[in-house]
Parts: structure tokens; sequence; C-alpha cells
């Protein structure tokens, strides 16, 4: 009688156990659902997005975005990504984290999201987008490293971006710039031509304003260089070498009177 009892005992703990990892897999099923839905649905609605929608702010108000970003970027960590069983839901997720992260990484760096919001202007595809993206990012790579006062590496780096692109006027822009920067008493003549040509092609690129405020500046051309800063603030009022040479450039003229 007691082996039978304890056998029934035995037998009852063994179903408790059961129904325990039962449940236990019946919620991960349940969660991975879930969570499955939710990719796919963001998916869908990121596909072909603007990273604005991405990011869920808007070009008039993106105060929320860090936050947006890191939210979206909790939801779709690589190692969460990593436990889905599903092939189709992994690359659909791996996908949706790329979105998240170029749109936060574009839309945050001021240079990047108007070069971004340039290409939309212009309706190019999302190759297209993708591609500049990654020009303008080197440009500025350039900018700073001409700034900072490494001007071999700028040099060799433009070169390189105008052999890839030799179409692109604005990039000459950025050639002249650096030329100027190795040389500004040699190389002034050029640097104006090459910035000239690149603002034609390029208006609305407060870079190539500042390029040019800056040269027309060393031409003792100080109305010209004002003029060329207040055109690069218009377009990006957050340059701080734009609004820190008109300063310079509006105290010069202050002492000339």
């Amino acid at each position: 009688q007691i082996d039978s009892d304890e056998s029934r005992q035995h037998h009852s703990l063994k179903s408790n156990e059961f129904e325990m990892v039962d449940t236990r897999h019946s919620d991960e099923v349940a969660i991975e659902q879930h969570i499955g839905e939710q990719i796919q649905r963001d998916h869908q609605r990121f596909r072909g997005a603007t990273y604005y929608t991405i990011l869920g702010v808007t070009p008039q108000d993106s105060s929320n975005l860090d936050n947006r970003y890191l939210e979206l970027k909790t939801r779709y960590k690589r190692d969460r990504i990593e436990q889905f069983q599903s092939i189709q839901l992994k690359r659909q997720a791996a996908e949706v984290h790329l979105w998240i992260e170029t749109a936060f990484h574009t839309l945050s760096n001021p240079q990047l999201r108007r070069v971004y919001e340039q290409l939309g202007r212009m309706q190019r595809s999302l190759v297209e987008h993708r591609e500049r993206i990654k020009t303008g990012e080197l440009l500025l790579q350039i900018v700073n490293l001409s700034q900072s006062g490494d001007l071999d590496t700028a040099e060799s780096l433009i070169r390189r971006l105008e052999r890839e692109k030799p179409d692109d006027l604005s990039i000459k822009g950025y050639f002249g710039w650096v030329l100027f920067r190795k040389d500004p008493k040699g190389n002034f003549r050029q640097a104006y031509k090459l910035i000239d040509r690149a603002i034609e092609a390029d208006l609305a690129n407060p870079d190539l304003r500042y390029f040019m405020a800056m040269v027309e500046l060393s031409m003792g051309n100080l109305l010209r260089a004002r003029k060329s800063c207040a055109l690069a603030l218009r377009i990006d009022p957050q340059q701080r070498e734009a609004r820190d040479l008109l300063k310079k450039i509006s105290s010069r003229l202050k002492e000339n009177k």
C-alpha cells in the first residue's frame, strides 16, 4: 500500500513538472508570436518610409528623437533577434534594426540630416539616399580632418572621392577647401574657382558658403565674406563655424569705419 501511494505521488509530481514545462513553453510561444506580429507590422510600415516616420518624429519637432531611438533599439536588440526560430522573422527584424540605426545616425547629425532632407526634396531612390549619405559622412570626416590640421589625410580622402565621383561638382568644392587650407596664399584662386562652381551646383550647401567666406576673407573682401556667412547660416542656423566667422567679420567691419 505504501509503495502504491509513493508511486501515485511520484507520478503526480512528474505530471506537475510536465504541466509547468508545457505552460512555460506555451508562454514563450505566445510571446514570440506577439513579438513576431509586431515585427511584421513594423517591417511593413517602415519599408519605404521616411527616417522621420521610422523614429516617430517630424522635421519640425524631433525633440523626442533620442527617447524614440532607445525605445526601438531595445525592441530590436540583436540578442533578442537571434532567439527567434523563424528565419524570415530574423531577416525582417534585422532589416528593421538596420533602418532604425540608419535613421537615427542620419537625423542625429545636423549635417547628414541636411543632406537627407535635400535628397528627399529631390525624390531620389532609397539606394541613392544611402549612397549620398555615405558620401556626406566622408565629406564631414574630410572637413573635420582639415579643421584639426590633418591636411594630408584630408587631401588623400578627397582625391579618392573625386576619382570615384568625377561628376559630383560639390565634391570639387570640398577639394578646393582642402587646397586652400593647405596653402591659403598659393591656392586661393584655384580654391575660389572650385568652390564657386560647387555652389552653382549645390546652392543649399552651407559648408560651401562657409568655405567661400573664408576664401573671400583671405582676399580682403569683408562684405562678400559677410554675405557668404549670412547665407550659410540661413541654410543651417546651427553651423557654429559660420556663426563665429560672421562675428569676427562684423567686428572687423566696425573697426574699419
